[in-house]
């Protein structure tokens, strides 16, 4: 059951009196998901719901656990990096997170030649990937 909504738009501000309502939303994706990060036990689960524009990103973005975003409509949010940034992953998700009705775009890269198990690796970002955390002994990130 989720109780914890937050609104993020074009014409929004990332601050801490922002984000509760459809009136009063965060500007960015990741100013949303890092509120949320910064107090998981009291701010999540979490839906964010973000309204129809064109958002430019700095990536990447952990999605907080348990935390689903959720775009007006597939082709009305778009998604991208900021233009420096068109090589890192653009979402990190963790156990439970989601990302829903929005189209991702702006990475660069190409697949490399094929490996032993004939798949082919990714020169650069990923739009999505499993949230790597502060490595191995970080149990925040497992998938569970």
């Amino acid at each position: 059951n989720v109780t914890n909504v937050f609104y993020v738009s074009v014409t929004g501000l990332d601050n801490n009196l922002s984000g509760s309502t459809v009136n009063a939303p965060f500007k960015t994706i990741k100013y949303a998901c890092d509120y949320i990060n910064a107090d998981w036990d009291n701010r999540a689960p979490a839906t964010i719901y973000v309204t129809a524009g064109k958002y430019s990103e700095t990536t990447p973005i952990q999605v907080p656990a348990n935390t689903t975003i959720v775009g007006d409509e597939l082709r009305s949010v778009t998604i991208e990096p900021v233009p420096s940034l068109v090589a890192n992953n653009m979402f990190y998700v963790r156990n439970g997170g989601g990302i829903r009705n929005c189209t991702l775009q702006g990475l660069v890269g190409t697949l490399g030649a094929d490996n032993a198990f004939g798949t082919k690796r990714p020169t650069a970002g990923a739009f999505i990937s499993l949230d790597p955390g502060a490595g191995p002994t970080d149990t925040t990130v497992h998938i569970t």
